[in-house]
């Protein structure tokens, strides 16, 4: 392999992981973004204004929405 194919090759590995590592970026955002609308919607739902992701200890498959008020209620997404 001449020293011109290894860095083309290089160069196009480049590129594919910058690819990769972008979609899986959109992908994250995505799916975060989409968890913050659903609590501000449920929360909306409850007649509160404002909502916020809660982290749990719980699983991974649990996203926890705190509502904010005087009161704090917790709502389960999924």
């Amino acid at each position: 392999m001449s020293r011109h194919t290894g860095l083309y090759l290089a160069k196009q590995l480049f590129i594919i992981l910058t690819l990769l590592y972008a979609v899986n970026f959109v992908c994250n955002e995505y799916l975060a973004w989409n968890a913050y609308m659903d609590c501000q919607s449920k929360c909306h739902t409850l007649g509160l204004e404002k909502g916020r992701i809660q982290n749990t200890t719980f699983s991974e498959d649990v996203t926890l929405c705190r509502c904010l008020a005087d009161t704090d209620y917790y709502v389960v997404l999924n």
